[in-house]
């Protein structure tokens, strides 16, 4: 519903860089027969210049009209209008060529120059912006003259010149699924690409998922942006060793559209399930396999949940002072990316670890320092524990260890990831390098007991840290 600028003089319209239009010679009689004449700033308004479920047509859809009837050489004359002046809106005689064969009718609406904002060859040629570049200060355009039968293609106008637009409808987007790779027990990483948008730049794309063989938008889905070319999405908390099928997919205001269907099967977890428990959900619905390691059963992935035991929300979204100053529970999603979330988990404080309210599920608790220690001798001591810790995964797999990932084995069936943290700053890193895990036991008033691993080490690292440090937790069964 914004209106246009219009009505500049000739040193307005050669400065504008805004969208704007022109009628020419400012005679409404010229409007209505062959409409405004539109700076290219117009046409690339992200308010839309065309109807809704309309667009103006970029190059490629240009030559493919002209394809159509013939190729350049020809279709001209099959677009051309045969009305010749004195009809109003005619074309100045010869018109050559002209059938309109196409339906098309096109008019010799002229121009409105770039340099000089002269008015110049109403109904002896007609100029159409395609809306394609073709510099930084040029786009594509056709051009029709009562001379020639052909159509100029691939034309380029400074994009302060007034020329005509045509719109085009939008159609259904075109998308491929192109590959599935660094599958694991859990997660997969899916590559898709957007070969046309349909005209409609609004698209939303992802990938959609399911154990049947053509997945639609009403099974699981991810969001990838939108836009054309190549994308990529995380398929996360899939089951382990389950075949699935994934297509690509993009909407626009004209439908959804869906690329070939892909399979994969996704690898079976390390490690055994604790007996009687093989897996526990938190308050939030996540669910977690469970690994028995010793006399301990311990969840097999990083805690995910937004809410205490009861209930109760846990803080999040807090600002670097805000997460400096805090002494109540609170959590965090590294780089507040929510593929990270998935991955990973959260990263809590440790007031939200020893908060009444309780962080794990029923019938479970965060581990104690001495919890952990039982763990690390179960696994042969300090100096080997950590890569029977680890994931053996590593990276661009998912949720992998950066390289070399030293000594990691995976024989606990841990499968440690590398969470990185949020220092008491409030500032992210160590993503994929390290992995912090709180213990339930405190040293001081400020201070609590973790674990750490790294990615350059086969040691499970025991130290302190402020309690407003953001680490991964584990969870316990009582």
């Amino acid at each position: 519903g914004y209106i246009i600028p219009t009505g500049l003089n000739n040193s307005d319209w050669q400065n504008t860089t805004s969208g704007a239009y022109s009628i020419y010679n400012n005679d409404p009689v010229n409007d209505g027969l062959y409409g405004k004449l539109y700076n290219y700033y117009a046409v690339t308004d992200s308010r839309g210049l065309c109807p809704t479920g309309w667009h103006v047509p970029s190059n490629a859809e240009w030559t493919i009209l002209e394809n159509h009837l013939g190729g350049s050489s020809v279709a001209g004359g099959a677009l051309k209008s045969t009305a010749m002046q004195p009809t109003p809106g005619g074309w100045t005689s010869p018109n050559t060529g002209a059938t309109n064969s196409s339906g098309f009718t096109a008019l010799p609406g002229g121009t409105r120059s770039s340099f000089n904002g002269n008015f110049a060859s109403i109904s002896t040629t007609g100029y159409w912006w395609s809306s394609s570049v073709s510099s930084v200060s040029s786009a594509l355009s056709r051009i029709l003259d009562r001379t020639y039968n052909s159509i100029f293609n691939n034309i380029s106008f400074i994009r302060k010149a007034g020329l005509s637009v045509r719109c085009i409808k939008n159609t259904l987007p075109q998308v491929n699924t192109t590959s599935v790779t660094n599958v694991t027990p859990l997660t997969a990483l899916v590559t898709g690409e957007v070969i046309s948008d349909g005209g409609d730049q609004n698209n939303i794309r992802g990938f959609c998922y399911s154990t049947t063989v053509s997945p639609t938008v009403s099974n699981a889905t991810t969001m990838n942006g939108t836009g054309l070319g190549v994308y990529s999405g995380s398929l996360m908390n899939l089951t382990p060793s389950t075949t699935y099928y994934v297509r690509a997919y993009v909407t626009n205001s004209v439908g959804t559209s869906y690329g070939n269907a892909m399979s994969f099967t996704t690898g079976s977890l390390p490690g055994v399930r604790c007996p009687g428990t093989p897996s526990v959900t938190d308050i939030d619905g996540n669910l977690y396999h469970t690994v028995q390691i010793g006399n301990q059963c311990w969840t097999q992935s990083n805690l995910k949940t937004s809410r205490f035991r009861n209930g109760d929300i846990i803080p999040t979204g807090l600002n670097n002072s805000d997460w400096q100053n805090t002494t109540s529970g609170a959590y965090s999603i590294y780089n507040n990316d929510p593929v990270n979330d998935g991955l990973y988990g959260k990263l809590y404080n440790h007031y939200a670890v020893t908060d009444s309210r309780g962080l794990c599920p029923t019938g479970w608790h965060v581990p104690s320092d001495a919890e952990w220690t039982i763990l690390e001798n179960h696994l042969g001591g300090s100096s080997v524990a950590g890569g029977a810790l680890k994931s053996t995964a590593m990276q661009p797999t998912l949720g992998g260890w950066d390289q070399p990932n030293t000594g990691a084995t995976n024989s606990s069936g841990f499968t440690a990831l590398p969470g990185g943290l949020r220092n008491s700053f409030g500032d992210f890193s160590g993503m994929a390098i390290d992995g912090y895990w709180w213990s339930s036991s405190v040293l001081s008033a400020s201070s609590a007991w973790f674990s750490l691993l790294n990615y350059g080490s086969s040691d499970i690292f025991r130290n302190s840290g402020n309690r407003k440090l953001g680490f991964s937790v584990r969870c316990c069964r009582d």
